[in-house]
């Protein structure tokens, strides 16, 4: 929990309500019936740079090559500090007229977890209010994972009591996983229950 502190860093935060961060080889930690109860509240304001990004989950702030199945969080997340993000940039595709948004710095929160890569995420609930009052140039919230990629979702809930709720400056996805384009995702069985009120 980090109360009232100025944070100022080039370096990457990461909180989550029984791992901050995992960083592995493929299979290299698996995370199953594990339930966190206790409010994860972060009132630090973080200013980015250099590739950073702040990461913020009910379970876990953010991480790949992970299995989760029967993880459930029932504390709420507020995160009401300020986070100074980058604005997304357009990078062409060369010889092409496509491309795509990319930026240095995000915010990425979940009620389970922030960020997932190559991971699969089963049977995990959350139960938590999510609530977010901060200046955030850019960012992903969603009640189960912030965002991911190449992650595979089956059979997981955000509850009837997983509202979300965000106000302040924002430009951002929300939903079940916040990242709408996730690449290489699949989506099996999952719901929610929970309100989406963005002011």
């Amino acid at each position: 929990v980090e109360e009232g502190i100025s944070h100022t860093s080039s370096g990457t935060p990461y909180y989550g309500g029984i791992i901050g961060r995992h960083a592995g080889t493929k299979g290299s930690v698996t995370l199953e019936n594990c339930t966190n109860n206790g409010v994860v509240e972060i009132l630090a304001d973080f200013k980015l740079s250099g590739g950073a990004h702040c990461y913020i989950g009910g379970i876990l702030g953010g991480g790949g090559e992970m299995y989760f199945k029967n993880c459930d969080n029932n504390g709420a997340i507020t995160q009401h500090g300020n986070v100074n993000t980058n604005k997304p940039t357009w990078k062409p595709k060369s010889g092409t007229t496509k491309g795509a948004f990319t930026h240095t710095t995000a915010l990425y929160l979940g009620g389970i977890i922030g960020r997932a890569d190559s991971s699969t995420i089963q049977e995990c609930d959350n139960n938590g209010p999510i609530s977010i009052d901060t200046d955030c140039i850019y960012g992903y919230i969603g009640g189960i994972v912030g965002a991911a990629s190449c992650t595979t979702f089956k059979n997981n809930t955000n509850g009837a009591n997983g509202d979300i709720t965000v106000a302040g400056s924002f430009n951002l996805n929300v939903g079940i996983c916040g990242m709408g384009a996730s690449v290489g995702c699949a989506t099996t069985d999952c719901s929610n229950a929970g309100d989406i009120t963005v002011s």
